[in-house]
């Protein structure tokens, strides 16, 4: 979290009785975008909340990312910060003034009615933004009590309206806080009776905010109890001369050997002047890829620059072109720099056609995937890592893959979609190898009716709500097992939830692997071995509090799922084959080195399919394409032999 700045500037003033300042009141929720019954109060803040904007604040921290990685902690600690003796959480939820109280859908109405009958009374606080600059945000406190003069807290927001996420059931989410400018307990202060304090405070923007959607928010409460919040403020944030957004629907994707990926980054230019953006890639690929950029004028390896008017949107593609050779991944990272204020931001997409450990992120951001992915790097595991949020893999993409671990956290809402069971059911049929761990998968698939059929059929495993909550966080293995063996652990981690901890019930030749508590009533995790291989913990391997614990256990899981342990599953080509092109990309010139296990072709086409380079190969050799009359462009080259074809993309640069 940034820390503020603070310029304390006391004036003096002579205050005649104390009249009291208008109260402003505030209002606090917390919703998400998987909540179901949330979006009947977002719906009435929507329609009712617009008549009283002047009089009242409103405050909407969501828990998730909304579909960003720019997550203020607050949002998702708000709830046990006013609520320090609550052990429940419960959307939507919140208060007025600080005194939290109302619970589920039908709260709107509370919340528009305690506004109104708070607007307008009397407070001893005054509180106000004095101006607001592109990234500065200067806030007045003081009192015209002396009986008030003592310590508060002030707290500064900034809020984005109008965000649109596809496939919620909310058609726009409005007075979202997307970031908390004072940290998430505020910044105390000390005010006597007389003075006024003024704070100034930076702000800054993430790359996908719409500015003109955005504003400021401000209360001050008491200085630690949060019991009270005497005054809340609204704050307009001016039109920039300079400012843009940058708007992409996935960053990364799972492909087949030989495919051609693209993203697509929409760069919108909401500032009062036209700009020219600086587009710079590097990217981390195998050699016999070629990863490049195009603007609406010009496809770039390297640098680029791109004028995008005021009000205007361009757009900026990333291509991956990847070989037929062997499954392998690649990055391409984009850093966008504005000529006009110097703005940057970046951006890093990545592509995999296979090889090695598929970790498939689905924990709806909360990061547990860095738990795998450290007890992977302690192994020496070869793995690449899916974000969920950009797309769905599918069957074919995941058996690329020596092995699957799918992680899906502690939410018991999207777990696993319709379109996760389908896919993996396909993989598990064709032979899949899965390590899937989360508390309330089963909650998902059977109380949610997700699926049923997919916990028996493919998870290997009964499961009813009275199986929703483990008695105990103390897990112990099964003696004789070949995965978990003299394990015992806790699954009490910090920054983890074990508390709707699954209990399941192996079936159809599933072995229990993992027990809760010391008996064997609780069954915590099984294994399966038949047309597929399957190790399904009820909880989350993230809540595993040993370090050391998690590197064994899924050391042994990855060599009990892989049999003998991992396969290079490369899908190369016999080792007498080779192709290579150098250089690539090339401006006049390129090397074609090749073997093959007989006589073949080679030819060179281009985007339209035309020839325009061919020769007959036998075994080893090489072949040098003088491209003088060929024009700058993207070209196949292609081996063929028998029945086999490989295929290598190139790219001339004049």
């Amino acid at each position: 979290m940034r820390r503020m700045f603070i310029c304390v500037v006391i004036v003096l003033a002579v205050f005649g009785l104390a009249m009291g300042f208008t109260r402003v009141p505030v209002a606090e929720d917390i919703s998400a975008t998987w909540c179901g019954p949330c979006g009947a109060l977002h719906s009435y803040m929507d329609d009712h909340y617009p008549a009283i904007y002047d009089d009242a604040v409103l405050l909407d921290y969501i828990t998730d990312d909304l579909g960003t990685d720019e997550v203020d902690p607050y949002c998702y600690y708000i709830y046990w910060l006013y609520n320090p003796d609550e052990d429940g959480y419960y959307i939507p939820s919140g208060g007025i003034d600080g005194v939290w109280g109302f619970v589920g859908s039908g709260s709107g109405a509370e919340i528009i009615d305690s506004l109104t009958a708070r607007a307008g009374t009397t407070t001893p606080v005054g509180l106000w933004f004095e101006d607001v600059a592109n990234d500065t945000a200067y806030v007045a406190v003081t009192i015209d009590d002396a009986s008030a003069a003592g310590s508060y807290r002030l707290f500064v927001f900034l809020l984005e309206s109008g965000i649109i996420l596809p496939g919620t059931a909310i058609d726009e989410y409005n007075w979202i806080v997307r970031d908390m400018l004072t940290g998430t307990t505020g910044e105390s202060f000390t005010i006597a009776y007389g003075d006024t304090m003024h704070f100034a405070i930076p702000y800054e923007f993430g790359s996908d905010w719409v500015i003109s959607n955005c504003e400021l928010a401000a209360f001050v409460d008491d200085d630690s109890t949060h019991h009270t919040i005497f005054q809340g403020a609204h704050g307009v944030i001016p039109p920039p001369d300079y400012y843009y957004a940058l708007h992409t629907e996935g960053t990364s994707a799972l492909g087949e050997p030989g495919d051609e990926v693209t993203f697509y980054i929409l760069v919108e230019n909401t500032g009062a002047m036209g700009d020219t953006i600086g587009i710079h890639l590097e990217s981390d690929a195998p050699s016999t890829w070629v990863v490049n950029a195009c603007t609406p004028e010009v496809c770039f390896l390297e640098d680029a620059n791109m004028y995008v008017a005021s009000s205007a949107i361009e757009t900026v593609s990333v291509h991956f072109y990847t070989d037929s050779l062997a499954a392998a991944s690649g990055t391409a990272t984009l850093t966008f720099t504005s000529h006009g204020d110097a703005r940057e931001y970046e951006l890093e997409f990545s592509v995999s056609t296979g090889g090695g450990i598929l970790v498939v992120d689905d924990d709806q951001d909360q990061d547990y995937e860095t738990y795998i992915t450290n007890a992977l790097d302690s192994l020496g595991r070869n793995y690449v890592v899916f974000d969920r949020n950009a797309d769905i893999p599918t069957a074919s993409g995941m058996e690329n893959f020596d092995a699957v671990i799918w992680l899906t956290g502690w939410h018991w809402s999207d777990v696993l979609t319709t379109e996760d069971v389908a896919a993996l059911s396909t993989y598990l049929d064709d032979g899949g190898k899965l390590f899937i761990h989360g508390t309330d998968i089963g909650w998902d698939l059977v109380a949610n009716g997700i699926s049923p059929s997919f916990m028996t059929d493919y998870l290997k495993a009964d499961w009813t709500t009275a199986d929703d909550s483990a008695s105990s966080h103390d897990v112990y293995g099964v003696a004789g097992d070949d995965i978990t063996d003299g394990f015992s652990f806790s699954i009490e981690r910090d920054g983890t939830s074990s508390r709707y901890a699954d209990i399941l019930h192996p079936r159809d030749g599933a072995d229990p692997i993992l027990y809760y508590g010391t008996g064997t009533s609780e069954c915590a995790g099984l294994k399966y071995a038949g047309t597929y291989r399957l190790v399904y913990f009820g909880f989350g391997f993230e809540s595993i509090e040993s370090d050391e614990d998690q590197v064994d256990l899924l050391g042994n899981i990855m060599d009990w799922l892989l049999e003998t342990g991992i396969s290079d599953n490369n899908k190369s080509l016999p080792q007498k084959l080779l192709f290579s092109v150098t250089p690539n990309p090339f401006n006049s010139a390129c090397r074609i080195n090749y073997t093959i296990p007989g006589k073949g072709r080679l030819s060179i086409t281009d985007l339209s399919g035309r020839t325009v380079a061919e020769k007959s190969i036998e075994g080893a050799g090489n072949f040098v394409w003088q491209a003088n009359d060929a024009t700058s462009g993207i070209y196949f080259v292609k081996l063929r032999w028998d029945n086999n074809e490989i295929h290598n993309r190139i790219i001339l640069i004049k």
